[in-house]
């Protein structure tokens, strides 16, 4: 495929005619423009004007609703001269994976559904949680390591919040870590950008130093939600956040929620934001912006614990979307990242709407020796339970001067070991794109 997906151009359209809206009226006592035709007049323009703009740009025209970016994907696609080589046998697991979802219509899901789901441990809804507010780092352990308790953090409360309105959470105490200095600041210590835990992201994109340093970060933090969120919405809360899967969300007992003897919802259901990527029995993608950033930029994690501080790198951090490596009465002090010299960075985006979460996304970092690319590292996002390295494609780029064929074969490779559910194909040729448009703006 020579064309990439996010790159097709509307053709000039000379002096075609603009829309004209005819309005088809019977008698009515409310008159022509009463209650019964208020607002569809308007909606079906705008759905013809959004057919005729996706027409004109491909050339092909949608019938039916609804014309969302999967279908449009899937369309360019299924039409595409050469098929993306997804090599699903480049991850062995694949083969378990793809007999399991198999099985899953007429076996496994009926079984999960109606047996297994009768031994769901889900978290009590009417949970109502004490409130902690250490002023210290100790104070903050020592919260979070009280014997009997479930105790988590709040920061921000853009995912907690409504984390205990869905019924995904149900801790018995609330640690507010707004109030502990340690957690705050931005700051520059041998080389290496301190930012604190509890530092907003606002506070993190209006910082000078990390745009001049880091612009990869700058542009990813800028496309997090909305300035309203980033004001308040914190860094290690991006990081931990909870899954984004909509069954997870909406409380059914699945396989992440109410235990292994449940079955995965998605396997059966709407797919079309899960992972393509490294999935198991769990196929709900890492929601996290800063996740493949920070693994693009070979940051580290300083935690706090029982224990005292400890180390943790990045690509330590995940166990799985949602689930953390973070061990009881530990938490995130701070995030450290090296300064680059004689590096590149870029990060790219695409989701549905501005400020929503990715459906795809590509960090890429390089680092040059002159004109040769000597270092790289790419990292996707939303595509896998955890921020994953295209490490193949990073060994095609190493070495070489890249010119734009060597940038569209690495960024190809960047999907291979995938294994697509049923609706999130058109991932495959999203992420191929992102990836060749972040390797690109890197080198350039």
């Amino acid at each position: 495929m020579n064309a990439s997906f996010l790159d097709y151009k509307v053709p000039r359209m000379g002096d075609a005619p603009p829309i004209e809206i005819a309005l088809i009226e019977t008698q009515d006592a409310e008159g022509p423009f009463g209650a019964k035709a208020a607002a569809e007049p308007t909606i079906n323009a705008t759905i013809a004007a959004i057919a005729n703009a996706i027409a004109h740009a491909t050339g092909h025209r949608f019938h039916e609703l609804p014309m969302n970016p999967a279908r449009v994907l899937g369309m360019l696609a299924a039409r595409a001269a050469t098929p993306l080589a997804l090599k699903p046998w480049k991850r062995p697991f694949n083969a378990e994976v793809a007999a399991v979802r198999g099985l899953y219509p007429g076996v496994v899901f009926p079984v999960l559904r109606k047996v297994g789901t009768r031994f769901a441990r889900l978290p009590d809804k009417a949970a109502k949680p004490d409130l902690a507010v250490p002023t210290s780092l100790a104070g903050l352990v020592q919260e979070l390591e009280r014997p009997g308790r479930r105790a988590r953090i709040l920061a921000g409360g853009t995912d907690m919040l409504v984390g205990l309105r869905q019924g995904i959470y149900d801790p018995d105490l609330l640690v507010d870590v707004t109030g502990i200095a340690e957690l705050r600041g931005i700051r520059e210590a041998d080389g290496w950008l301190h930012v604190g835990a509890a530092t907003t992201l606002a506070e993190v994109l209006e910082s000078e130093l990390a745009q001049r340093a880091l612009p990869a970060l700058a542009e990813g933090v800028r496309m997090i939600a909305t300035p309203q969120i980033r004001r308040v919405a914190t860094v290690a809360g991006d990081l931990c956040q909870e899954k984004r899967c909509w069954f997870f969300r909406s409380a059914f007992p699945c396989y992440k929620l109410g235990g292994s003897t449940c079955p995965c919802f998605a396997v059966q259901g709407d797919s079309r934001h899960h992972s393509i990527l490294g999935a198991r029995r769990c196929a709900a993608p890492c929601p996290a912006d800063l996740a493949p950033i920070l693994a693009a930029l070979d940051a580290r994690l300083v935690v706090a614990g029982p224990g005292g501080l400890r180390v943790l790198a990045m690509a330590d951090l995940y166990l799985w979307s949602g689930l953390t490596s973070l061990r009881h009465g530990e938490a995130i002090v701070r995030v450290e990242i090296p300064l680059p010299r004689e590096s590149t960075q870029a990060f790219e985006k695409f989701a549905q709407r501005q400020g929503d979460f990715a459906e795809a996304s590509v960090a890429v970092r390089l680092e040059w020796r002159g004109d040769r690319l000597v270092a790289a590292r790419i990292a996707l996002g939303a595509v896998s339970p955890f921020p994953a390295r295209a490490t193949a494609s990073e060994r095609a780029l190493c070495g070489t001067r890249p010119d734009a064929r060597r940038i569209r074969s690495a960024a190809e490779m960047t999907v291979h070991g995938s294994l697509p559910l049923a609706d999130n194909a058109h991932k495959t040729h999203l992420l191929v794109t992102l990836a060749e448009r972040a390797i690109a703006r890197a080198c350039a």
